[in-house]
């Protein structure tokens, strides 16, 4: 019998009904527990009333009343101040939210859950006040200035995963791919040509057509370079993360982070599985809901599918 895994990530700007959509969404489509895969908060709903705090309340409360099991991964904006109280006052309320920090592992009969919290590249206040840090050194938090982190040491997967085979990772960030136009790692951004600092591209393009109106992308390009950016696509996924995988065998990891690769799903070589199809290899971007996408998880012994949801066609 499969296990089906409701998946939202990348929450960000997204009005809080659209939270309270997916979850109803995904329960409708069969989901019988759910994932938050990280970003739940990190420019969010611009409502001068409902700060992060906040608003990552409301996010955790609405899954919390689901009363699906709901596995709480962090990512690249959770703030670490801001993130832990509410977490653990909404986990001792509701007893159906796990926070993936303090239970990495779930066993079920046919497979495994192995949660990998943090990110490598963190963003707004958890950039400026401390967020889940995912790297190659030990765990623990740093309390120095400017290195104020919840440290995930990427090695304990040596020991959390215990039947590769069987095992599906969730983590907020991708490992590293090679092929632009398939992997679940590609972004498009705008590097600063000096200090190398990186912006989304959709956020610099957005910033430019406001002061210069509807013009073409080769301008934008222009207008762009003259304020010393440039438009790059690459892929940006975890190298430390490849190398690992490869190294343990993992072939099944549900990730998010990068937008622009929502709803892209491949084998271990980036080629792409189907839709539906059951396969013993699956690397998927299942959500970036501040566009509406969500996915359904598909577990049957120690194969996987997906499915990709536009919550866009549950709104019309």
């Amino acid at each position: 019998m499969d296990t089906k895994y409701g998946i939202i990530s990348d929450i960000h700007q997204a009005h809080p009904r659209l939270v309270d959509v997916a979850i109803k969404v995904l329960i409708q489509e069969g989901a019988q527990k759910l994932v938050l895969n990280g970003d739940l908060v990190g420019d969010k709903f611009p409502d001068p009333q409902l700060d992060e705090q906040n608003y990552a309340a409301l996010v955790l409360q609405l899954a919390g009343k689901s009363g699906l099991e709901t596995y709480v991964n962090e990512g690249s904006h959770e703030c670490l101040p801001l993130f832990i109280p509410v977490m653990k006052t909404l986990s001792s309320h509701y007893g159906n939210l796990i926070d993936a920090m303090t239970q990495p592992k779930i066993e079920w009969q046919d497979h495994d859950l192995v949660f990998l919290p943090g990110s490598d590249w963190h963003g707004g206040n958890a950039f400026e006040h401390g967020g889940y840090f995912l790297h190659t050194t030990d765990g623990g938090t740093s309390s120095k200035p400017k290195e104020r982190y919840a440290v995930v040491n990427m090695n304990t997967l040596r020991n959390l995963a215990t039947n590769p085979e069987t095992t599906i990772v969730f983590s907020h960030i991708p490992r590293k791919f090679d092929r632009l136009e398939t992997g679940v790692d590609m972004a498009y951004f705008a590097q600063h040509i000096v200090n190398g600092s990186i912006l989304p591209g959709v956020v610099k393009e957005k910033e430019i057509r406001q002061k210069h109106g509807d013009i073409p992308f080769s301008a934008v390009e222009e207008i762009a370079a003259q304020g010393l950016y440039r438009f790059k696509r690459e892929n940006r996924g975890n190298e430390d993360l490849r190398k690992l995988y490869q190294e343990l065998g993992i072939t099944k990891n549900m990730t998010g982070h990068f937008h622009e690769s929502a709803h892209r799903a491949h084998d271990s070589n980036a080629v792409p599985v189907a839709e539906g199809e059951y396969t013993s290899q699956l690397f998927w971007n299942a959500s970036y809901l501040d566009d509406g996408k969500v996915g359904i998880l598909s577990v049957r012994e120690n194969t996987a599918a997906y499915r990709n949801i536009d919550l866009h066609n549950s709104l019309r």
